[in-house]
């Protein structure tokens, strides 16, 4: 493939990526944080570069409520999102 071609395939994949991580921003999750701790939160937000999550209404496993809260995503061991609604499926990456 030629740089032109690569930089097409770069961007698509890129955008691809970007419009998942709004399509999750919004959902609820469940994390497993890299201590084992296992928790409930709403995405608000995941930074492009997957650097740090957004989490609202972070549940911690004794019942306690964190309003706000950002993680790094390198203390995250486990993330699961589930996503309200799907209007048509969306392929992040397909081998052709």
């Amino acid at each position: 493939m030629g740089d032109a071609a690569d930089q097409r395939l770069r961007a698509e994949l890129r955008e691809k990526f970007l419009r998942a991580l709004s399509i999750v921003s919004g959902s609820k999750a469940s994390l497993t944080i890299c201590d084992g701790t296992e928790v409930t939160a709403n995405v608000a937000a995941i930074h492009s570069s997957f650097s740090d999550v957004v989490l609202r209404d972070m549940e911690l496993p004794k019942g306690k409520i964190i309003d706000d809260t950002v993680i790094s995503s390198s203390e995250i061991a486990y993330l699961s999102v589930k996503v309200k609604e799907r209007k048509k499926d969306f392929i992040i990456a397909s081998a052709e």
